[in-house]
């Protein structure tokens, strides 16, 4: 329908082993299938080298879509940074994930109270928001998450990255 070939992958390595999980399960699936080009591009978002703009410009130049595996405030940032390049008019699509709602996935929306409300507003009409439905995140209808999903998140953390979570809050803790 739409004929998208290639996707780029940006892999915050920063954000909790959730995303880097995510982004690696996404990676071998679409090598198995042969589907798309996947273009994978990580980023230590503290200590990156590069700024968003050129990621932006690398994205730009391989592809329409663009898979974001990092916590909610960076893609903020990287949106915004989009909106104000004109890549949020419709050409290119945004997609990311929300694992569930937890402190140490950031806050998954637009508003922030501050200056760039406006352009972040305007970003967030170009993302697609991947998450559980609310049903699915526990009997009673709670925000937390089936113990099974956060028994495989930590136990993967543990045995790939060396980083333990609190079952109740995923907050990083190194071991």
């Amino acid at each position: 329908m739409f004929q998208w070939t290639t996707i780029y992958i940006v892999i915050d390595t920063d954000s909790p082993p959730t995303y880097p999980t995510m982004a690696a399960s996404i990676i071998a699936r679409n090598r198995e299938l042969g589907q798309l080009v996947t273009i994978v591009e990580s980023i230590a978002w503290e200590r990156r080298p590069t700024t968003l703009n050129d990621t932006l410009q690398r994205f730009r130049s391989v592809s329409r879509v663009l898979l974001f595996c990092g916590q909610a405030d960076r893609l903020r940032r990287l949106l915004i940074e989009a909106a104000k390049k004109n890549m949020t008019e419709g050409e290119f699509v945004y997609i990311a994930f929300e694992p569930f709602p937890s402190k140490s996935y950031g806050k998954m929306t637009w508003n922030y109270g501050d200056a760039e409300n406006e352009i972040a507003q305007h970003a967030f009409d170009s993302l697609l928001v991947i998450q559980q439905h609310q049903s699915a995140t526990s009997p009673s209808g709670s925000q937390h998450p089936p113990r099974s999903l956060d028994i495989l998140f930590q136990r993967e953390a543990r045995s790939k990255y060396n980083i333990t979570y609190d079952l109740d809050d995923q907050v990083r803790t190194p071991n």
